[in-house]
């Protein structure tokens, strides 16, 4: 493993996650253009939600793959390479000329961001000191969280001034951009390994068969799946006044940014404690932050309090997940890290699932029944991490 110092650092930290800002908030630039886009293909604007879902299946596949290939060629050129399809495919979007071919290069452009995440997580493992891993790890999340909520802000600004197209056109070539600069900053990835492709995959069954890693994973099903859920909760069914004003449901929505700004310095603090500790607090503050929203769910105060609070123990539990992951399985990180992004993209997708499956509950009971949820998260976390030593 290279031995970084923290200061070189700084540059890569921000560049990946502006990044991971723009490649992953492509899953949700649509929903702000749902209704432009309806127009122009002449669809009915609830159709259109089918472009989050085409993108990301092929998204969560691909960072399957993704993690395997940085264990053999290096985490640097996946992340590269990544970055330049993506650009290609977001500016190709732009152009979609039909609906038909709009899902279908949505598809293509989902299969393309989906090969960013894993390798990221593998690089912060094996190529940054271990003093700033933890913090790294929490921006990069961080900055992926965001973008729901600032791509989607982007979307609209750009739709109102130029069109829905140009929400797809202006971030091209900066992702291409970001793509130059990771060429030129990131290190050569130090623990690529000398083996075919085809026994990197291999490695993704026998992973699943180790308990502790399994038990890690299923912590992490829980991290973006219990947020999303409380956030499509809030559009079906959240108190009345607040689904009637998009822009009071927008603020409650950006309520956690400034979260996600500090908590990356938090845990610079917090790296001291194990990693049963880091993902117990963590999973545990989510949780009990949900319950106690929920004496007080109609009040939009109490749910953007809330949701802030959930965010701050999901990025304090994120990165010692990962970490529990990688040191897990030393010799094929990447592929153990990739099952670990492909999840935490399950649970993101089965959120507004759970959360419709309990809209007979009202939301107090989504609020309680997630924050049972997340409970259950931080158990799983503690066993998946009992033997796993800090970095």
């Amino acid at each position: 493993m290279s031995e970084r110092s923290p200061r070189p650092a700084r540059k890569e930290i921000i560049l990946l996650t502006i990044a991971a800002i723009l490649v992953v908030g492509q899953t949700y630039i649509v929903i702000s253009l749902f209704a432009p886009m309806a127009v122009d293909f002449a669809r009915p604007a609830a159709s259109l939600a089918v472009t989050v879902t085409v993108f990301g299946i092929p998204y969560a596949f691909a960072g399957l793959l993704a993690g395997p290939l940085a264990d053999v060629w290096g985490a640097k050129k996946v992340i590269v390479l990544s970055l330049v399809a993506s650009a290609l495919t977001t500016l190709i979007v732009a152009v979609a000329p039909g609906f038909a071919m709009l899902i279908l290069l949505r598809a293509l452009q989902g299969f393309t961001a989906g090969f960013f995440a894993a390798p990221v997580f593998t690089y912060i493992a094996r190529d940054l000191h271990e003093e700033v891993r933890a913090f790294a790890t929490t921006a990069i999340q961080a900055g992926a969280l965001a973008s729901a909520v600032l791509m989607q802000l982007f979307g609209q600004v750009i739709e109102v001034r130029l069109g829905w197209r140009f929400a797809f056109f202006i971030p091209a070539p900066v992702i291409l951009g970001l793509a130059l600069a990771a060429e030129r900053l990131l290190a050569r990835s130090s623990g690529a390994a000398e083996r075919h492709v085809g026994k990197a995959l291999l490695a993704l069954p026998d992973l699943l068969l180790q308990w502790r890693l399994l038990a890690l994973y299923g912590a992490a099903l829980t991290l973006l799946g219990g947020f999303v859920a409380v956030l499509s909760g809030l559009s079906l069914y959240g108190p009345q006044d607040l689904r009637a004003d998009p822009t009071r449901l927008f603020l409650v929505r950006a309520s956690a940014l400034p979260v996600m700004l500090a908590v990356p310095f938090l845990v610079l603090r917090l790296g001291r404690l194990s990693l049963r500790a880091r993902i117990f607090s963590g999973l545990g503050l989510s949780a009990l932050s949900l319950a106690v929203t929920a004496l007080a769910a109609e009040q939009t105060w109490a749910l953007a309090g809330g949701l802030a609070a959930c965010v701050a123990g999901i990025l304090i539990a994120a990165p010692a997940i990962v970490q529990g992951v990688a040191q897990a399985a030393p010799e094929s990180s990447g592929a153990a890290v990739s099952i670990y992004a492909f999840t935490i993209f399950l649970g993101a997708s089965l959120g507004p699932q759970f959360a419709a499956l309990l809209a007979p509950t009202g939301m107090v009971g989504l609020l309680l029944s997630v924050a049972t949820l997340l409970a259950v998260g931080s158990l799983f976390g503690v066993i998946g991490a009992k033997t796993t030593k800090q970095s």
